[in-house]
Formats: structure tokens, sequence, C-alpha cells
């Protein structure tokens, strides 16, 4: 047997061994060679260099809050105690800085005088910063003494009327510092008064008055700079103050005497404080801050600009040339519409011999026009009033809205041309013409109405027999063209017609919602945008008047008419302007009303 070699060795028997998996270390990363927080950095610079080449980038101030990348939570407002001692203290600061620095000159208390009188007035305001924020209180201040043309009043009593809000519609998305504040009219007393109107204000006076309505400024706050340049603001006389002590400046359809043009003698009687009362406004609710229960004087000061100037604006256009004045207003239940009305009666328009209103209302207010028209109509005033609806006799569930039964614009155009033909006899195609209307007022739109072609041969279908005591004609004979209603029932351009629009141009039912009725956006019409092109072609004289036009003439004389007792407003209610003032604005958006509210002293 052979042997083997040495070196070859003899392989072991291979054993099965149980194989193990390792387990994964789990750990952080190992630090970066190179340091990148520089590189980051740069980064950084780079696109903040970028945001601030972008305008669309940058938040304005006021929506500053908005900014998510600010951790810092919203500061509460300011108590009245913490702004005092604030305002305290930068009034002594400004004192010791203006008698640090010694000026080269002998005369050093002439320098640091004017200075030193300046001190800060807390102001608080209601207001909002567009139409898309919430209408809340906000707190300020000013400088006084105000400037030398200028006066500061301490605001007592203002109104709020619907007519104000359709100033945040006006201003739409204000992108301006200021905010937009609410209300117009205000009544006061004067607290400081510039170097320049010495003589004509005094210090003290009780005035009342309405602000620029092209300016943001509202007054429905505790304190106001007054401009007499573009404000209006009348100084109360003692006899003025005298007469509105014993005038009821709220509508009353009760049985009460309520006749226009009746005095009162009332200068033996005793001379009234702000707090004098004689209108009481009837309790709705039970507020939180409560009031007196009848008006007082400085309240019915402050209700009396708005509406009479916002009438005057829309009569301004009148034309005198004729003693027979016959006035259709669309919308005469509203504020605006009531006021016309009662203007229309009073001593202002006696250079008409008669003048006959027809009034275009809704059926649910004429229970209430109806009393009130009776009370001022008289022989040579006649008001008549013609409904665009009737009464609903379906079955409606509660807080279920109530659906509007508009009428045919055939029916509504019958009982107008009864109207407007009341006194008029023997009418035909040679004379119909100057008996139509020398001006149609319209507040509330309606081109379902009066911008609609009327089908006369169903009216001359109807038996009615007014028709046959006055018309010596067909209505289609009265009418052969077919032209819009509203050329069928005013008179020529030639004998002074005129069409005063104080709503939208494009609405096609009648509204009394504000925000529909005077929304300043692209509902407006070209004929609102151009009046002048549209005077050119039109039938007749047209006029816009949906801003608001103020003049100090207009507000002494609805002074002087509310004295003589012939004019009066529907006032809704009567509180301060602490309590809970959401659900009012609420009812102002939705209807034609008037709030008055007593200010706190701040």
């Amino acid at each position: 047997m052979s042997e083997q070699p040495e070196d070859i060795k003899t392989p072991e028997p291979f054993v099965m061994e149980e194989t193990r998996k390792k387990k994964k270390s789990v750990g952080f990363a190992p630090a970066p060679v190179e340091d990148l927080y520089e590189h980051h950095q740069k980064l950084k610079e780079i696109h903040d260099e970028k945001a601030k080449s972008n305008p669309f980038h940058k938040i304005p101030p006021e929506l500053a809050y908005l900014d998510k990348s600010k951790k810092e939570a919203p500061k509460p407002l300011l108590t009245y105690a913490e702004i005092m001692r604030r305002l305290k203290g930068k009034q002594q600061q400004s004192n010791t800085e203006s008698l640090s620095v010694v000026p080269p000159t002998n005369n050093v208390s002439n320098v640091t005088k004017s200075e030193e009188n300046f001190r800060y007035v807390p102001v608080k305001e209601l207001s909002t910063q567009n139409s898309e924020t919430a209408i809340n209180f906000h707190y300020g201040e000013f400088k006084v003494p105000p400037p030398i043309d200028k006066l500061v009043v301490n605001i007592k009593f203002a109104s709020l009327n619907s007519f104000d809000l359709s100033k945040i519609n006006k201003f739409g998305l204000n992108v301006s510092e200021e905010k937009i504040g609410l209300g117009y009219e205000f009544s006061g007393i004067i607290l400081h008064l510039g170097a320049s109107l010495k003589g004509k204000y005094n210090k003290g006076d009780l005035v009342f008055g309405i602000v620029n309505p092209l300016a943001r400024k509202g007054s429905l706050s505790s304190t106001l700079l007054i401009d007499p340049k573009s404000d209006c603001v009348v100084v109360l006389s003692q006899d003025a103050l005298n007469k509105l002590n014993h005038i009821d400046i709220k509508i009353d359809n009760s049985e009460a005497n309520f006749v226009v043009g009746d005095e009162e003698d009332v200068t033996q009687q005793q001379s009234p404080t702000i707090s004098s009362t004689a209108t009481p406004v009837a309790r709705k609710h039970t507020y939180t801050f409560p009031v007196e229960e009848n008006l007082p004087v400085l309240a019915k000061a402050s209700s009396i600009p708005l509406y009479y100037c916002r009438a005057k604006q829309m009569l301004d256009h009148l034309d005198g040339r004729h003693k027979l004045l016959k006035v259709l207003v669309n919308g005469a239940d509203t504020m605006t519409g009531l006021t016309i009305i009662q203007l229309l009666n009073s001593s202002v328009y006696e250079d008409f011999d008669e003048i006959d209103v027809i009034g275009v209302i809704r059926e649910a207010s004429f229970p209430f026009m109806d009393k009130f028209c009776r009370k001022i109509d008289n022989v040579n005033r006649k008001i008549h009033l013609v409904t665009f609806d009737s009464v609903n006799e379906d079955i409606v569930l509660p807080g279920e809205k109530v659906p509007i039964n508009y009428k045919k614009p055939e029916l509504f155009a019958l009982q107008i041309l009864e109207k407007m033909f009341m006194y008029e006899e023997n009418i035909n195609p040679r004379n119909v013409n100057g008996c139509k209307l020398d001006c149609i007022v319209d507040l509330v739109g309606s081109k379902k109405y009066f911008q609609r072609v009327i089908n006369y041969n169903r009216l001359d279908d109807i038996n009615v027999d007014w028709t046959k005591e006055r018309l010596s004609g067909s209505f289609k004979q009265l009418f052969p063209l077919k032209e819009e209603f509203i050329l069928n029932i005013l008179k020529p351009k030639s004998q002074g017609s005129t069409f005063i629009l104080g709503c939208r141009f494009d609405i096609h039912e009648p509204c009394y919602e504000v925000d529909k009725r005077l929304n300043y956006g692209w509902g407006k019409s070209i004929w609102g945008t151009l009046p002048s092109l549209a005077n050119g072609f039109s039938k007749y004289n047209y006029f816009e008047e949906m801003e608001l036009r103020i003049r100090e003439s207009w507000v002494r004389e609805g002074l002087k008419v509310v004295t003589e007792g012939s004019l009066q407003f529907e006032i809704a209610d009567y509180l301060d302007w602490r309590n809970p003032y959401m659900e009012m604005i609420a009812k102002l958006r939705q209807d034609s009303l008037k709030y008055i509210l007593k200010i706190e002293d701040f």
C-alpha cells in the first residue's frame, strides 16, 4: 500500500453551523465635514431680497395681523386707565424734552409755549376697516388744540341710518390706514376751536350738523374733528332749543294732532337744557345701558340733517315753470320718501299752487302710510298711494320668508294712470301731455314696471268706470307708440320733465336692501356713469343722485322746517351705543330705518 506524502493533509469533515443575522445598529449620522449654516443664511437673504422687490408679497400694515410668520399674539385693547396713563407719560416726556433743549435766545417761553399746550385726547369710534371686516369699536387719539380752521366737538348724540351703511360699499376694499367711520349726523358741544374760527363759534356752543360724505370719518365717535369748510355745523340758538324742546320729532300715527304748519308759542317757555325732553320713544328691548324715556333736545337735532339733505338734493332738480306740480316717488315709504312728501307740503315749496304726489309703496306699509298721508293731506296738496304688490294669502310657516306677490305690469300701470288723471277731464291725444307727470324720483328701482312696454290693448279691454268719465278716447289712442311706460307718463323734455335716480338703474324689482340699492360697484349703468351722455339721448332730463350732497343752507332750512312742525321722522329706537348693535345693523341693511344713539362720555 502506497504511502501519502506528508504535505497533503486530509480534509476535515464539513459541519453545518447555524447562521446568525447581524443586528443593524441605528444611530445619528455623523456631522458633515462642511458647515452649511452660512450657505442657508445666504439662501435666506436671497429669498428676502426677492420678496422685497415683489409688490404682491408685501403685507399692508392694516393686514399685518394676518401674517402667520409672526408668533406674537394680538395685543388686547387698552383700558381707559391705561390710555390716560400713557398719554400723561407722553405729555410729561414732551414737556421735559422741550425744556431740555435751550435755544440761543432769551425768549425761551415763546418757543416752548405752543408745545406745552398740546395734549392728546382719547377717541372711541364705531368703524370698520373695509367691507370685508366686522364693524367694531376702535380707539385712537389726536392732538388739541386743533388747527386754526377746525373745531373739536364732544359728540353727545348721533343717528345711524340705513343710508349710512352705503359708505362702506362706497370705499369698498379700503387699504388706507384710516378706518371707515359710521354715521353722518351728530350733535354735541364745542370743546376747542381754531384761532381763525373765534367769533363765529364759541367754546361751549351747542351744535348739530353732518360730516363730509366724501371723508372716511363718521359721526359715531366720542370726539370729532370738524372742518367747517367741508363739514356742515350749525350753532343751536336758544330760540331753536326752546322750539325743539316742544316739538315731536317722531312720526306718530295716533289720533294726536299732527298738522303741517301748526306752530306752538314757546317764547315764554323755560329754556331747555341738554336733557330736556318732549318726544317719547317706545322701548322695544331691555338693554344693559338704559336711556331716557323721551328724546333729549340734542337727540332731536341729530336726526335732522341727513334725510333733509337727501330730499333736497332730489327736489333741487325740479323745474319751477309750472304752478301745478305732479311728482311720482317710487319708494315713498322709505325715510327719504317720507321726507320728500313732507317737504313738498311745507312752506319751502309754497310757490306752487297745487302739488299732486303719487307714492309707490309696499302693501305691508300701506296702513302706516295711509294714516300718515291723511294727516298732511289738504286742499292744494294731494297724496295718492299705489302698491306694487298685493297681500299674500298663502300659508306661511313660522320663520319662513313671506314671498312677494308682485302685481302684473298692466294692472300697476292702470292704477298709476288712474292717480295721474285723477283731476283731469276730456283727456285726448292733443292735451294728454299736459296731464302727465313733471318729475319721477326713483328711490328703490323698478325696471319691471317703469322700463317695460305696456300692452294698452289689454287695458282697453278692462271695463273701468273712471276711464269712461275722464278719457275721450282709448289708451291705445293716447299712447300710440311702443315705448317704455316711463315715457308714457312723463311730460316731454321741452316742458321740463325730470327723472331723478336715487339708486342703481339696473334694479329689476323694487328693493329696500341698502347693499343692493346703493352698491357702488360694477352694477352702475352707463347712464349713471355718463349722465350728460344720457341726457343727450333721453326724452327727459336725467339726474343721478346716489352720492350724498350736503349744504349748510339745507341744514339750517331743515331745522326751520322741523321747528315749524312740518317735518317728522320715523324713529325705530333710541338707545345707548354701548348696547349690542349687530342686530340693529342687520335691520338697517334690510330696510330703511333710523336709530338715534346716545354717545357715552369717554
